[in-house]
């Protein structure tokens, strides 16, 4: 399985813990820098930090969390999708097959926003 959570607070903010088998297969599921994660558990702890293309944000106000599910055969291939107030969806994680929506194959450490013109109000993953 995932091994790992994530959590909406009242306040905003998006929190997320979890099991890390391999640091080398990690690929950014809890949404925190590499140097904020450790082999094995990993307590729960705020994601601070997002990327936004179109100015330097801090973590936005988020209403809504999705965590995804690995899959066997493809070991640490987990993303996650966080949604703020306003409507617009952050990814992160695993990136392998384009999942995250960015126009590209690059896994994510912490959130970056989607680039979509319209307001999100859920997801699947």
């Amino acid at each position: 399985g995932s091994m790992y959570s994530i959590l909406v607070r009242q306040d905003g903010s998006a929190q997320s813990a979890g099991f890390i088998n391999s640091l080398n297969e990690y690929t950014g599921h809890l949404g925190v820098k590499a140097s904020d994660i450790s082999l094995g558990e990993n307590p729960f702890q705020t994601i601070e930090n997002v990327f936004d293309d179109s100015n330097g944000v801090v973590s936005p106000f988020f209403v809504k969390a999705y965590a995804g599910v690995e899959q066997p055969s493809s070991p640490g291939s987990i993303h996650s999708i966080l949604i703020d107030k306003d409507g617009q969806a952050w990814a992160y994680g695993s990136n392998n097959k384009g999942q995250l929506c960015m126009g590209d194959v690059e896994d994510r450490l912490i959130p970056a926003k989607i680039p979509i013109d319209r307001n999100v109000t859920g997801a699947a993953i």
